[in-house]
């Protein structure tokens, strides 16, 4: 097996730990900026053409990455945010008192609080799975984080740059400001197993590019 995208993907991220790190004076954004690049591209190798970026990019995590927490995971807090907004007032009330039921000062991790979508369906079978997928970490991470470094070098509104943990074992964590909303925080240990999993995955794909699905994952 030819595996020159697990080698090329491993020399992006040792850069981009680097500049995690503070080497160059960088820092979350810059290592952001390369890791989400680096997974983007296989996404386009896997599935080419224009106007399907986010559906391909979370499609290639979906699918090919299988790590712990997967990025199918549904992150509770947004969730009951988005129904809030929505005025879904009754179907929030009810994952918030399933699963956030303690003060907004204590910190919060992704293994903590996040469940997966059948967990979250089997709660809330009014709920459709296209609402459910948009909160899950492939596609928050898509909309909140990439995005919005790549086009604004900022975080999106739902996302922090700051871990709210330093715990080895720690991979999504939020903040915790009281009478705020929860952010989420991808660490880059994360986004790291993430974009060597997809490498690793695509390289032991015999024939590229693939077809685009008759549904991608993220539409439900």
């Amino acid at each position: 097996m030819n595996d020159w995208r697990k080698e090329w993907v491993t020399q992006k991220l040792d850069i981009a730990e680097r500049l995690f790190n503070g080497e160059c004076k960088g820092s979350y954004p810059e290592a952001i900026l390369i890791t989400s690049a680096s997974i983007n591209a296989m996404a386009s190798e896997l599935w080419p053409g224009k106007g399907i970026d986010r559906n391909r990019f979370v499609e290639l995590l979906i699918k090919y990455a299988p790590i712990d927490p997967s990025p199918t995971t549904v992150s509770v807090p947004l969730l009951i945010q988005h129904l809030i907004h929505k005025g879904k007032s009754s179907e929030a009330e009810i994952l918030q008192k399933k699963y956030i039921n303690f003060c907004d000062s204590l910190v919060l991790l992704g293994n903590d609080i996040d469940k997966s979508e059948n967990e979250i369906h089997s709660l809330l079978s009014t709920l459709d799975l296209k609402t459910i997928r948009k909160y899950c970490y492939a596609n928050i991470f898509y909309e909140e984080v990439k995005s919005g470094y790549v086009h604004e070098y900022a975080a999106g509104e739902k996302s922090d740059s700051h871990p709210m943990s330093g715990a080895r074992d720690a991979k999504v964590s939020y903040t915790n400001i009281i009478n705020s909303p929860r952010r989420i925080h991808f660490h880059i240990s994360w986004l790291r197993e993430a974009a060597l999993s997809t490498a690793g995955s695509a390289d032991s794909i015999i024939s590229l590019p693939l077809d685009k699905p008759p549904k991608w994952w993220i539409e439900g």
